[in-house]
């Protein structure tokens, strides 16, 4: 039987975001104020940033923004938008103290890769996103639409860079919905494993690829797990099977 449209407010369109309000929100002086005193509470205390917790970066206004957020990207659009942080008034160290605070309001940090780094620096380090190891937040090249591995992804914008720098968002459950639409038997191959390619970050002894469908439902809640690269690259790999037509069509679309 042919999988249905999923009826999300993530059924979003690009041209439609810009009509509503519900994903972005302006911090106050009021909020700004707190999250700076919040910082100065760290700051005092010598708490290490690894041991800071939401109860040591007390901030009541940021944390009831904070749950609003969380709704918002489980039961609405997907995405928010912060805007406002003074973030020209702060070294480095201090900037990612005030980030690491606001993000235990938010959830709980996970390891972006091997090296144990919970937070990533995004600047060009000469990778190149097409090899075995590497990483895009790494890279200066253009990378394509992708989903990141965790529940939330956040960004937190330092400046505005030399050129380039832009990034665009689209919805992935829109993409599921066109290919309901257009094309529901390739759908239904998303719904499939495919082979990934760990870049680089598999354990001594372990296979360098990894089996996972890019489309999922769980609880009625639906997953998407997608970075072109990484699936065409595990193909590389002696052991890994080539993507069938089947899967090379699905992925096209």
């Amino acid at each position: 039987m042919a999988r249905s449209p999923i009826d999300s407010p993530a059924a979003w369109r690009g041209p439609d975001m810009p009509a509503h309000t519900d994903w972005i929100h302006h911090l106050s002086a009021d909020e700004i104020a707190e999250i700076e005193g919040a910082y100065k509470f760290v700051r005092a205390r010598g708490i290490p940033l690894a041991e800071i917790e939401k109860e040591t970066f007390p901030a009541p206004r940021f944390a009831e923004l904070a749950a609003h957020v969380r709704d918002r990207l489980e039961n609405g659009p997907g995405l928010f938008l912060i805007r406002g942080f003074p973030v020209e008034r702060y070294e480095m160290a201090a900037q990612r103290t005030i980030y690491w605070g606001m993000g235990k309001h938010l959830g709980t940090a996970v390891t972006q890769s091997s090296d144990g780094d919970l937070l990533g620096d995004v600047r060009d380090a000469s990778f190149d996103i097409n090899s075995r190891t590497g990483r895009g937040y790494r890279s200066s090249q253009e990378l394509t639409f992708h989903c990141d591995s965790a529940d939330v992804t956040a960004l937190f914008i330092l400046r505005t860079a030399t050129s380039g720098g832009i990034s665009r968002f689209a919805s992935s459950v829109t993409a599921h919905n066109e290919m309901a639409r257009r094309n529901p038997d390739l759908l239904e191959v998303m719904y499939e494993p495919f082979y990934w390619n760990l870049q680089g970050q598999e354990a001594p002894g372990e296979a360098p690829y990894y089996q996972q469908p890019i489309f999922h439902l769980q609880d009625g809640h639906f997953a998407c797990r997608y970075v072109r690269t990484q699936v065409w690259n595990a193909a590389k790999f002696a052991g890994a099977p080539p993507l069938t037509e089947r899967q090379h069509a699905a992925l096209t679309l």
